[in-house]
């Protein structure tokens, strides 16, 4: 909520990476520049539930320039009976710098009447009472908050129900072999040791809502708030009856089907065709937060901006990769080595990489060399879908739909960086499979491969003859099918020609076998050949087409 309420007003926001499921404070520090003006900090903290000693939280604030706003959110502050913790309130008179917020939301229950308060400096106070919407809370919700404050039994008994059911939970999950971590919230994330997406799924279809936390970098994790205790048990009866269930981890679009699936900011290398289609696709699915574009034109890149494909071009590409979740380079497999040396320094810990490139093998090797340790969040892929168009303005949002996407992990792949990359290239549209790379090399090299080269061939056989004009004024249609792909872009393909050598090769040496086999048959006049060869090439397509 914090980075989509600063940006709406236009600030610059700064995410700081957790530490130990919770608020690096020397880290938080760290980033505090002379820009900097305001900072948040939930605690207990969401959708974690761990929270900081009252020492650590004290000295950090005392350590903070003066200009800087510290904000502490205590929405849970309610639930928490923890040696060390302290509400930040009483220290607000030491420090005219502090904003303490609570909210009637949670143990007060609340939630539709949207109520909740702030405790601050009355300097602070006047200028947020200067700003703020005029009525902003109605007469209803005034009446049961100042009710609520008076209902300390409600709080208490609340509080020991919330204790003896979590209770009831963590323990629970610790007899089905589940991790947890420690909560001290109303709320634990349970770590399911595989996609949570899938489970959620199921766990809907039971009745049970509860929330999937893969758009905070958990993709095994589930946040499940803690209920009565029917409904607790609820819950557990259902998890454990879809735990059983053997294709919850099977199903490789689930993830992609959570409502709350996002990317915070996507990372674009090559911000062409397959680029700005896959941009394009996510944010119609409303599924990325921040769209960076970085490439080598910078008419192109301007392009990209002005149609709305990113929200801004880096100016280099150690720029574009820093702070990005999910980056894909939709670069020429030959430009690989260049891009990955580049980036690999900038790229956050956390952050995803993929690929789109045709020849998986050459690709894998460069960036195991590149990536280094973070070659684990590697997810090579390669979406089998495009045009013989090139460029930002040829990009379609729905390129992908109803296409194949192979994504070809090595045995070090990260589950939960596969798992990411499944789930964007699902909300684009695209039908997810896995396979080894060699295996991928191999058979695209005849799918793929061959055709393209075939096409570039033809046309240049046709346009080096001394007729070329004649022959262009009388094609119909099957020429123009067969060799429109000529018209991709030939550096990209001088690149898997290369990449790909020894498949591709193999097939070129099979092609030339079964032309020569035809060129003989023609020649010694063997109808019965050329119909059998023809009518079984025939009935292939024709089964071709019905998949399609």
């Amino acid at each position: 909520v914090y980075p989509l309420v600063a940006r709406a007003v236009g600030a610059r926001t700064v995410e700081v990476k957790a530490r130990d499921w919770g608020h690096d404070l020397g880290a938080l520090r760290a980033a505090v520049s002379p820009r900097t003006r305001l900072i948040f900090i939930a605690n207990p903290n969401n959708p974690t539930g761990t929270w900081l000693h009252a020492p650590e939280l004290k000295a950090f604030i005392a350590d903070l320039p003066a200009h800087v706003i510290v904000v502490v959110d205590e929405a849970y502050f309610e639930y928490v009976r923890a040696d060390g913790y302290e509400s930040a309130l009483p220290w607000i008179g030491r420090h005219p710098n502090l904003i303490v917020t609570r909210t009637f939301s949670k143990i007060y229950g609340l939630a539709g009447l949207r109520v909740g308060y702030g405790v601050s400096s009355p300097e602070v106070a006047d200028v947020l009472n200067r700003v703020r919407q005029p009525f902003n809370v109605n007469s209803v919700a005034l009446a049961a908050a100042g009710a609520a404050l008076a209902d300390g039994e409600h709080v208490e008994r609340t509080a020991r129900l919330n204790r003896e059911g979590m209770r009831r939970l963590t323990l629970a999950f610790g007899a089905m072999g589940l991790e947890f971590i420690p909560s001290v919230g109303n709320f634990v994330c349970v770590d399911l040791g595989r996609p949570a997406a899938p489970v959620y799924e199921r766990l809907l279809r039971e009745g049970v809502i509860v929330r999937p936390v893969a758009n905070y970098g958990m993709p095994n994790h589930l946040r499940v708030t803690v209920g009565l205790p029917e409904e607790n048990e609820r819950f557990l009866g259902a998890l454990e009856k879809v735990l059983r269930t053997e294709d919850v981890a099977l199903s490789p679009q689930s993830l992609a089907l959570s409502p709350v699936f996002m990317i915070n900011r996507l990372c674009i290398i090559g911000v062409g065709l397959i680029g700005g289609s896959l941009a394009r696709a996510l944010r119609e699915a409303r599924a990325v937060r921040e769209i960076v574009g970085y490439g080598r034109s910078l008419g192109n890149l301007q392009q990209a901006v002005d149609l709305g494909v990113v929200d801004r071009a880096a100016v280099s590409a150690p720029d574009a990769v820093r702070g990005a979740d999910m980056i894909v380079l939709a670069v020429p497999v030959g430009a690989m080595p260049e891009i990955l040396g580049e980036i690999a320094a900038a790229i956050d810990d956390g952050a995803v990489i993929t690929d789109v490139g045709s020849v998986k093998g050459g690709v894998i090797e460069v960036a195991r060399r590149a990536l280094g340790a973070r070659f684990a969040r590697f997810v090579p892929g390669h979406p089998i879908a495009g045009t013989e168009q090139s460029g930002v303005a040829a990009s379609l949002a729905d390129l992908f739909a109803g296409r194949r996407v192979i994504l070809t992990p090595e045995a070090e792949t990260d589950p939960g960086a596969l798992a990411s990359v499944r789930a964007m290239w699902s909300v684009a549209g695209a039908e997810v499979v896995a396979m080894s790379a060699g295996e991928h090399d191999r058979i695209l090299a005849v799918g793929s491969h061959l055709p393209h080269l075939l096409a570039f061939a033809l046309m240049d056989l046709v346009v080096r003859r001394d007729d070329h004009r004649a022959v262009f004024q009388c094609v119909g249609n099957g020429f123009r099918d067969l060799t429109r792909i000529a018209a991709s872009d030939p550096v990209m393909w001088r690149d898997i020609c290369f990449a790909n050598r020894e498949a591709v090769l193999e097939v070129l040496r099979q092609y030339r076998d079964n032309l020569a086999e035809l060129e003989l048959a023609i020649a010694r006049g063997d109808g019965e050949w050329l119909i059998e060869t023809f009518t079984r090439a025939k009935h292939a397509r024709d089964a071709l087409n019905k998949k399609s």
